[in-house]
């Protein structure tokens, strides 16, 4: 194993010959090792082990040393007499070869017959290879190459592992391809790349992102350095989404590859309709890519490849010639088809010609965009709209005619549905079903080319008086009526029948009724149905079950033929005395309670019931007066309690549990069927003497002995006799002791009871627990059967001088130690000798190494490190290791941190208390060296080179401030490198102000204001004194490159000046004539006057990269108003409250400074007042009159149902204030049309709509005209059905009212004609009405109806919609019979 200094990697290497050393570490890729300071001569004897080759050697000119790296450095620590080139062995050449000893110094040896150290082996340096991993973008899908730096040394063959790991893109999510490998550099190598994969899709989503991390692979004998370990790898996107449309990549290169890619996606190459979509467009994917327009079938004739021209999108944006030439072009008639992006064109639009990469076409010239690609536009499915609607919100049950319920049609209107589409609806409501309805109320409905359905539902008329009700169309996707996607508002249906309602009573008898009697209950009602059930509940304040013998508190019956059921209840008869109660019965029609009919008249319960006399207890002891040992017996006796109740009882007084046998106090008794119970106690017959006592029994009737309801009470009198007087003794094992001795304590008593816990201490002056090596100084202890325990101590052998001690053993009855009742004193004789003493002589550091020296020898037990305290300015420093020279009595700490030179630096020690065998600092004796503090000489040298804390220009002088005071030497100009913008600057001279530690550059050139500035500094090698930067320690500047240096060079002396100065309402705009700075004045450095009138300031905000200050005003100047501006600068060279430059070049004070007018004149309200279509025509009227601008069709966007309406031309009528818009294709009828209008930004004078104050029409859309185009198309039949002796025929639209000839009509039943008697159209319905002659023969099993339209347009009994359109002849209808 090696170690690491520096940017060197230090190993051992076999020899035993200097120059086999040497070969070993070429193969290492180094060399033996070059030793350049006493810094690295220290660390390498500190770290490697020693008496090993250098690569110092004067083999090839003797005394001319030289290293075997080739370095140049002048350092060596050579031995005493040293080298002296000894001829021990080698008469002809002498000693060549060096070597690092154990002392860290250096001796010159032979190669290879050196006596004594064939084993000897050499230290090799090889330079460190450092390694960077650089992050990396990729397109989605395209992937490519992330590249792995190395830096440093490059002799070595080096082995990294690359490994990815998810970020926000995942393998998991096919992201990317996984990467786990090894890299290898060979020698030489500084470059190597890592390719990786990433996976495209049609995701819409943000950049993502995973990691690429590197490691050493661990195989190399010399371990690469990472200094940036982990690449941050993005994938790019490159999928957007806008209206309904996915915008991607289509990779080429050929405008055809790239399509065919387009369409293999789905879609086309993009196609832009708006400027909108433009910058869409080119804010998501920049410059240099395929759109879809191109010329290839006509040329100068362009059309989009998913179809429309150009002139049907209405929005192009060729270049302008502002960059290139004027677009399209053609150029060079290379016949340029298709239409890009171009990179310098900032997403104008450019025709290109294409070749495959490679490919020459005859006039030599090979197509520049080898590596271009396409946008795909991919229509997205656009999700299916529903809404149900009727044409009545409330219907009939009868018509005004009396024979049938009123009809209502259900209209569907649908977006993005097919036509053909069936939906499936229902009827909901409360109460509603198949029975309210002659038409069925679950039914399809067929969506035709508009996107609408209709279907009628009609109501039956009925006799059953059942209320108003209402219902909703429920509409489905699915014949199952499990997708719901549409739910109509309600429809209500208004009952006409004449039922007359049920009526309901209910009663009861008596009405007020005694405990114990019965009670007769009878439901009454009209108009309801035989056996109907109903239900009924009693209510009242405190009636519950308790008060019903029979009979519940709910219940139900069913209705007889007369309408009437009856039940009957019995009253409980009880002994609670509750006063009378009242209760009544409520009627519901259901079991719930929700649907109250009616409610009897109030009962009242009177109350019957005696309240009962109430117990009575009493307790009694027998004897009253017992002794000590004797029994008492309580008897307990009630009236008016049942037997089995429970009573308590406790035992109070002058007693305890110790006077009764068992030591029970309370307890309890159960009466028996008389009332009564009883219970027997004995009393402890003790030795106390006491005197009598009293005892009370008390009586409870609650368990927690709160309700006492007896007492009695007994005299128990004292019979015990006074015991012998305890005696206690101490008695020791002997009568003398001396540290180190065993001490045995005997404790024997007399007259005190087996068992009895006493308390002992051990005291004496001067004794503590130290003293003893075994048995503590406090302790409890049992008597045992004979009234005796003992205790054990052993007394320790300490080192401390201290005299004969007493040791005093006390006896307590008592925990507290308050009752001694013996005591014992013996002495103990010292046998310690006097300790050994070492005290600090010195502390002084040097960088980490602190060291201590001690006037007397130490102990080799190290301290804990816990034990010192090192603080340097007050700052605490934490020591690592220490080492112990037990003999020369010093302590060695080195820290984990070096000091300052001249930092005041205290150390303290802190010893642990007792005697401690370890973690300590004591002498050879075990003593303890007691706790210190002191002040620690710092004889710490400074090695810190100084740094650079700020750098800076201006115009012709550069400063550099350093962290310290410098050396007055300063290097030669040809040290230093300065670049501006990567220019060279050279440096015509240098000085040192050595106290404000700053180095002053003079440069040979001025500086512009604004360039990038680097400045590069080498130092010479080697400990230099002159011609280097260094502090005053000598440490000099190490070498730095392209540091940056900030430019503060003035761009201009002169006065800020105003360019323009404009106002425009309330607000005022300054451009200046260069860049200002970001400090605003106040307020009042500006006065304003419009018309000679003053006109307050309320805000100014700068916008310093515009060049611009912008002034708003307290109110807004009139249209053709003469408005100034006055400035005052303030005096001197202000940086607060002033407008200047950024060099800090005031704008000077100005007066009357006449400002540019562009307030227009007061706006009129200028908007569409409505709007109408016709046919091919749209005519929109507004609210002014119109100027002579006729808006670009491009500047509309018409839809009709959603598709879209081109317009082939526009005019206007200026003074009437209309715009009319021909369309290319007509509208139809009852189409859904909008009309969307973009105004262009800024005030435009021509293409757009303005009135004839020249103020613009501001954007709209959804603009909904009313569509007055004619229906022509005729109305169809959709169903005809027979009910009774009615024919109906239900139609797609409303109808013209009025009668029809029957003779129109010809209906037949299985081939016999069927008469009609009338026919007719309701009003505001699609419905007619066929009356029949006769009921069709029950066997009929075909009826058709045929029907014969009159030639020509007739207006009158005929069949025929709202707009005319006659419902043409149709033959052999099928007829569904009811």
């Amino acid at each position: 194993m090696g170690a690491i200094y520096g940017s060197s990697y230090y190993t051992v290497v076999d020899g035993p010959t200097w120059t086999q050393a040497e070969a070993n570490a070429n193969k290492l890729g180094g060399h033996l090792v070059t030793i350049n300071n006493s810094e690295e001569n220290i660390w390498i004897g500190e770290n490697m082990p020693l008496k090993k080759w250098i690569g110092y050697s004067d083999r090839e000119t003797e005394g001319e040393w030289k290293w075997s790296s080739g370095s140049s450095s002048g350092f060596t620590n050579w031995h005493y007499n040293q080298p002296d080139n000894s001829t021990a062995s080698d008469k002809i050449n002498g000693q060549d070869f060096a070597y690092i000893g154990h002392t860290k110094t250096w001796d010159d040896g032979e190669d290879p017959y050196w006596p004594g150290i064939t084993e000897l082996q050499g230290i090799a340096e090889i330079p460190l290879s450092y390694f960077a991993i650089e992050d990396a973008s990729f397109r989605e899908g395209k992937g490519g190459d992330v590249t792995i730096t190395r830096t440093g040394g490059t002799t070595t063959s080096q082995t990294l592992r690359v490994k990815s790991s998810d970020g926000s893109a995942t393998t998991a999510d096919d992201d990317y391809a996984a990467i786990n490998k090894t890299v290898t550099f060979a020698a030489g190598e500084t470059s190597k790349t890592i390719s990786v994969s990433t996976t495209a899709d049609l995701d819409v989503e943000d950049n993502e992102t995973f990691n690429l991390t590197i490691t050493a692979e661990g195989t190399d004998d010399v371990p690469p350095q990472i200094t940036d370990g982990t690449a941050i790898v993005t994938i790019k996107a490159d999928d957007f989404k806008r209206g309904n449309s996915l915008y991607t990549i289509a990779e080429g290169p050929s405008w055809e590859e790239a399509e065919n890619e387009s369409r293999r996606l789905g879609g086309h190459l993009v196609t832009i309709n708006s400027s909108e979509e433009n910058d869409f467009i080119h804010k998501s994917y920049g410059t240099g890519f395929w759109i879809g327009l191109n010329d290839i079938q006509s040329e100068g004739k362009y059309i989009w490849s998913s179809g429309p021209t150009l002139e049907e999108t209405g929005y192009e944006n060729w270049h302008d010639g502002e960059v290139l030439p004027r677009q399209p072009n053609n150029y060079l008639f290379y016949e340029q088809d298709y239409v890009w992006f171009h990179p310098r064109m900032n997403g104008d639009w450019d025709d290109q010609h294409w070749q495959h990469p490679g490919d020459n076409n005859s006039t030599g010239v090979i197509s520049f965009n080898k590596n271009a690609y396409g946008i795909a536009e991919i229509p997205l499915s656009t999700s299916p709209t529903y809404s149900v609607s009727h044409s009545k919100t409330t219907i009939k049950e009868n018509k005004d005619d009396g024979l049938h319920g009123e009809s209502t049609k259900t209209l569907v209107q649908t977006t993005n549905v097919d036509p053909g589409t069936y939906l499936y609806f229902s009827i909901e409501g409360t109460g509603i079903n198949q029975s309210d309805f002659s038409t069925p109320i679950e039914a399809n409905i067929r969506i035709n080319a508009n996107g609408k359905g209709e279907h009628l539902n009609t109501v039956i008329k009925d006799q059953l008086t059942e209320g108003d009700e209402s219902f909703i169309i429920k509409l489905y996707t699915d014949l199952d009526r499990k997708n719901l996607v549409a739910t109509s508002d309600p429809v209500s249906i208004s009952d006409t029948s004449t039922t007359p309602l049920p009526t309901y009573s209910i009663s009861s008898s008596p009405s007020r009724i005694n405990e114990g009697d019965s009670l007769n209950t009878t439901i009454s009602t009209s108009n309801l149905a035989p056996g109907t059930r109903l239900h009924w509940a009693i209510s009242g304040s405190n009636v519950n079950n308790a008060d019903f013998s029979s009979g519940s508190l709910t219940g139900s019956c069913s209705t007889d033929s007369s309408g009437s059921c009856s039940f009957s209840h019995s009253l409980a008869l009880d002994q609670l005395t509750e006063a009378n109660e009242s209760f009544l019965f409520n009627l519901f029609s259901d079991s719930s309670g929700n649907t109250p009919l009616a409610s009897s008249s109030s009962i009242t319960i009177r109350d019957t019931s005696t309240t009962p006399k109430p117990p009575t207890y009493s307790l009694s002891l027998a004897p009253t007066s017992i002794d000590e040992g004797d029994s008492f017996r309580a008897s307990i006796t009630t009236t008016q309690l049942d037997a089995g109740t429970r009573l308590y009882y406790a035992i109070k007084g002058d007693i305890d549990s110790s006077d009764l046998i068992g030591g029970q106090l309370t307890g309890s008794i159960t009466l028996d069927s008389s009332g009564a119970a009883s219970f027997t106690r004995r009393t402890t017959q003790d030795l106390f003497s006491e005197d009598t006592e009293s005892a009370q029994v008390l009586l409870y009737t609650d368990s927690q002995r709160t309700l006492q309801v007896a007492k009695d009470s007994l005299n128990i009198r004292d019979t015990s006799k006074t015991p012998k007087k305890a005696t206690y003794s101490i008695r020791f094992s002997s009568s003398s002791l001396q540290e180190g001795d065993p001490l045995t304590s005997s404790i024997t008593t007399e007259n005190v009871d087996p068992g009895t816990t006493l308390h002992w201490a051990l005291s004496g002056a001067a004794i503590n627990a130290a003293d003893f090596s075994s048995g503590s100084l406090y302790g409890q202890n049992n008597l045992d059967k004979s009234g005796f325990f003992s205790l054990s101590h052993a007394l320790a052998q300490d080192l401390t001088t201290e005299g004969t001690e007493q040791l005093t053993l006390k006896l307590f009855s008592d925990p507290e130690r308050n009752n001694l009742l013996d005591q014992r004193t013996i002495s103990i004789a010292d046998t310690s000798k006097t300790p050994q003493s070492a005290s600090l002589l010195s502390a002084s550091i040097d960088a980490n190494t602190l060291s201590l020296a001690f006037d007397g020898e130490l102990d080799n037990t190290k301290p804990s490190l816990q034990r010192f305290s090192i603080a340097a300015d007050g700052n605490a420093i934490a020591a690592k290791s220490a080492a112990i020279n037990a003999k020369s009595g010093t302590l060695t700490l080195t820290l984990d941190s070096p000091v300052k030179p001249n930092q005041s630096v205290q150390l303290t020690y802190n010893d642990l208390k007792g005697n401690q065998p370890t973690g300590v600092l004591q002498t050879p004796d075990g003593t303890d060296l007691p706790s210190f503090s002191t002040s620690v000489a710092n004889i710490s040298r400074d090695n810190t080179p100084p740094s650079i804390t700020a750098a800076y220009a201006n115009t012709k002088s550069l400063t550099l401030a350093f962290s310290e005071p410098l050396d007055l030497s300063f290097p030669a100009n040809s040290s230093w490198t300065l670049k501006e913008d990567g220019k060279a600057i050279p440096i015509a001279a240098s000085s040192i102000d050595a106290l404000a530690a700053q180095l002053n550059l003079t440069l040979a050139a001025p500086l512009d204001r604004g360039s990038l500035l680097s400045l590069s500094y080498r130092d010479l090698n080697g400990n230099q004194n002159n011609n280097v930067i260094q502090d005053l320690a000598g440490n000099d500047l190490p070498s730095f490159s392209k540091l940056d240096v900030e430019n503060r060079t003035r761009r201009s002396a002169d006065p800020l000046d105003i360019n323009t100065a404009e106002i425009d309402a309330d607000e005022i705009v300054l451009a200046f004539d260069r860049e200002i700075d970001s400090t605003t004045p106040s307020k009042g450095t500006f006065r304003l006057r419009a018309d000679g009138k003053a006109i307050k300031i309320t805000r100014i905000f700068l916008y310093p990269n515009d060049r611009e200050a912008v002034l708003n005003i307290a109110k807004p100047v009139e249209h053709g108003a003469d408005v100034s501006l006055s400035y005052t600068d303030a005096k001197g060279n202000q940086n607060r409250n002033v407008i200047q430059d950024i060099d800090g070049n005031d704008l000077a004070s100005f007066s009357s400074l006449k400002l540019t007018n562009n307030t227009r004149k007061q706006a009129k309200a200028f908007s569409v007042d409505y709007a109408d279509a016709d046919g091919s025509t749209i005519n929109l009227y507004l609210t002014s009159p119109l100027s002579s601008s006729i808006p670009n069709p491009s500047r509309f966007r018409i839809t009709a149902n959603n598709k879209r309406q081109l317009i082939s031309s526009i005019s206007t009528k200026p003074k009437d204030a209309l715009v009319t818009l021909n369309l290319r294709k007509p509208l139809n009828t009852n189409q859904d049309i909008l009309i969307n209008y973009k105004d262009l930004n800024g005030d435009q004078s021509s293409g757009i709509l303005e009135d004839d104050d020249g103020n613009d029409l501001a954007s709209f859309s959804s603009l909904a005209p009313l569509n007055d185009t004619n229906d022509s198309d005729p109305p169809l039949l959709e169903d005809a059905y027979l009910d009774g002796k009615q024919l109906i025929l239900e139609f797609d639209e409303l109808l013209s009212p009025g009668t029809i000839k029957p003779s129109r009509f010809k209906v037949r039943a299985d081939n016999k004609r069927i008469r009609i008697a009338s026919a007719s159209i309701p009003e505001d319905d699609s419905i007619a009405t066929l009356n029949l002659r006769s009921h069709i023969p029950s066997s009929t099993q075909n009826l058709s109806i045929t029907y014969r339209d009159l030639k020509g347009d007739q207006s009158s009994l005929i069949i025929q919609d709202t707009d005319g359109n006659d419902l043409p002849s149709l033959r052999n209808f099928s007829v569904e019979i009811i």
